[in-house]
């Protein structure tokens, strides 16, 4: 005789008292998988199961006596202790079934951040963000180490396509990015946000690979006073409302990323008050200005003048300069 493998359609049942309880469910046998024959006491049977299990999820099986008339009795070995009424009690014996995959079917599952999340970014981004993975089948894999590669997809002078590549080899399955290493790459593909791309891989201590999986997060400038539009130059908006008391908003638009200063200058000429001194991403950008110079004094009424200095975030070049003429009026 021997012992046939079955295939089982109901992976949900269990012994709770409701339709799936297993005492009641539908008993008809699946598909046979293999026929276990010759078994030993204490013997262990490896199957192929490559062609059943090839996903993470639950999956159930059967097993039945070859020959009708023989007689078998099952036992799980996850239930424990000693069952009475005729039960077989030694329990390291009771036959049980564990899986273990095939090293090619193992493949790394991207945990953090979460796959088409968002991330916020600003020009000045201190912290960072964590990226873990870990692998399927809840496997514990010798990895000798991993690469991180991060892609940001822009289109180039050409227009077509090409990619900024970022990489971190580490020996843990995760590690933190600053935030700053992302605003570097917007930078250099002039973009005041993206879609980047993640993936990682796993250099096993034979040298073989283990398979890769991406995915992707976006990532948007932080706050209301900036729109993410293309503008097409550079430019310095007329102040609004003009004349004002006792806030206005300064709008202006940068083209790509630039070092910029915003300041307000009295009728004297002299410096009241730094509204802007930072690298900016292209785009519109709005600032308010409340009336006050540096030291929180109210300015009096009369004509005050917003100059924008506007230079190359790389030569510091100047790319472009504007003054506009604001009125106080009390």
């Amino acid at each position: 005789g021997g012992i046939v493998v079955y295939k089982h359609d109901h992976p949900d049942w269990g012994e709770k008292n409701d339709e799936m309880n297993i005492g009641i469910i539908d008993h008809t046998l699946g598909t046979p998988i293999d026929t276990l024959l010759s078994l030993e006491e204490g013997s262990v049977v490896s199957l192929d199961m490559s062609s059943i299990i090839n996903e993470p999820g639950k999956y159930s099986f059967a097993l039945a006596p070859l020959d009708s008339n023989d007689h078998v009795t099952f036992h799980s070995n996850e239930a424990g202790g000693n069952i009475p009424q005729g039960y077989f009690s030694k329990r390291e014996l009771w036959p049980s079934l564990s899986f273990t995959p095939s090293l090619d079917s193992i493949n790394v599952v991207l945990s953090a951040p979460p796959n088409d999340s968002m991330i916020v970014l600003n020009s000045s981004s201190g912290d960072s963000i964590l990226f873990e993975w870990r692998f399927t089948h809840a496997q514990d894999v010798d990895v000798s180490s991993y690469l991180l590669k991060i892609g940001l997809p822009y289109s180039g002078n050409t227009r077509d396509m090409d990619t900024l590549f970022t990489e971190v080899e580490v020996s843990e399955n995760r590690v933190n990015i600053s935030k700053q290493d992302l605003l570097d790459m917007l930078v250099g593909a002039n973009l005041s946000e993206g879609v980047f791309e993640w993936e990682v891989t796993g250099t096993l201590a034979t040298g073989e690979m283990v398979a890769i999986e991406s995915h992707s997060f976006t990532t948007v400038m932080e706050g209301s006073n900036f729109e993410p539009i293309l503008p097409d130059k550079y430019w310095l908006y007329h102040n609004y409302p003009n004349p004002f008391n006792p806030e206005t908003t300064i709008s202006y638009d940068l083209k790509a990323w630039s070092k910029v200063t915003l300041q307000v200058f009295d009728i004297m000429g002299r410096s009241i008050m730094t509204l802007e001194n930072s690298l900016k991403a292209p785009g519109r950008h709005h600032v308010q200005w409340y009336g006050r110079d540096i030291r929180g004094l109210q300015m009096a009424s009369g004509i005050y003048f917003c100059h924008l200095i506007v230079q190359d975030h790389v030569t510091g070049k100047r790319a472009y300069t504007h003054t506009e003429k604001m009125m106080i009026v009390k």
